[in-house]
């Protein structure tokens, strides 16, 4: 009878570490690759950002305000169940962003789509950022706290200082219940290879437009020497404390922060 118990101990320590080395190397797979959102880890993005209010009144002109976002995809991470590439997000010479924390999204792919996850109230809200179909007029449901549309309006070749990106697509968004976003352009692009490489809002106001625009400032792909790489193999050059301070507007994958109208 002891012999028979040993055994069973030793089975079950066996499947047991059977199951941690199984789930450890599945982390350790290289994360499927959507051809417009990599979740290649290692890869780091800087984005350049602009938000300006276009228009003649000094007084709103002081809230004009530049600087960068350094998007790094960090590695594999488990959360409720599912395998994501945790991604993370700084922000640099932004002022309204000053003190706040490093965001965390985190992204999957399944099927050729890929989910874009965020906590959102305390709930850990997940969404289709692309679908696997691409091709201009596809249309999908989108929440991150507004719902929405998202649709692919446009494939583009993108060109900035000379270079060109032949293969990008262009997501627009419509915002569906929040009256004061109905009228506001929501748009973000996408290149083959790169991910995310720029997007832009635009919200009407009595005083003029309230814009939020960010563009491929550079690339750097897991294991890169140099940004001279960077530049002559890419050459594009356009493109939360989980929630960013007020006031901000939900797009961009809630990483983005944009100034809207209360």
């Amino acid at each position: 009878m002891f012999g028979v118990l040993g055994d069973n101990r030793q089975m079950k320590n066996s499947l047991d570490f059977c199951f941690a080395l199984t789930f450890v190397l599945l982390l350790a797979q290289p994360a499927a690759a959507h051809p417009y959102l990599p979740l290649q880890s290692g890869n780091t993005t800087v984005l350049a950002y602009d938000f300006h209010v276009d228009t003649t009144k000094p007084a709103f002109k002081q809230s004009d305000s530049k600087g960068k976002m350094i998007i790094r995809t960090e590695g594999a991470e488990e959360k409720q169940g599912k395998r994501y590439t945790r991604f993370r997000t700084s922000y640099e010479g932004i002022s309204f962003m000053a003190g706040s924390k490093d965001i965390h999204v985190w992204r999957r792919e399944e099927n050729g789509v890929v989910y874009l996850a965020s906590p959102l109230q305390a709930v850990f809200n997940e969404t289709v950022e692309l679908p696997a179909d691409v091709a201009v007029g596809s249309e999908w449901d989108y929440f991150d706290g507004e719902k929405s549309k998202r649709k692919v309006t446009a494939h583009l070749e993108l060109q900035f200082e000379g270079k060109k990106f032949p293969d990008c697509i262009e997501v627009t968004r419509s915002i569906l219940n929040n009256e004061k976003l109905k009228q506001a352009i929501n748009k973000n692009y996408y290149c083959r290879d790169v991910g995310e490489v720029g997007s832009l809002f635009k919200q009407p106001s009595p005083v003029g437009e309230y814009i939020t625009e960010t563009k491929l400032f550079e690339f750097k792909p897991a294991n890169s020497d140099t940004d001279a790489r960077n530049a002559n193999e890419l050459g594009l050059r356009e493109s939360s404390k989980n929630e960013a301070p007020r006031p901000f507007s939900p797009t961009a994958e809630g990483r983005q922060p944009q100034r809207v109208l209360e």
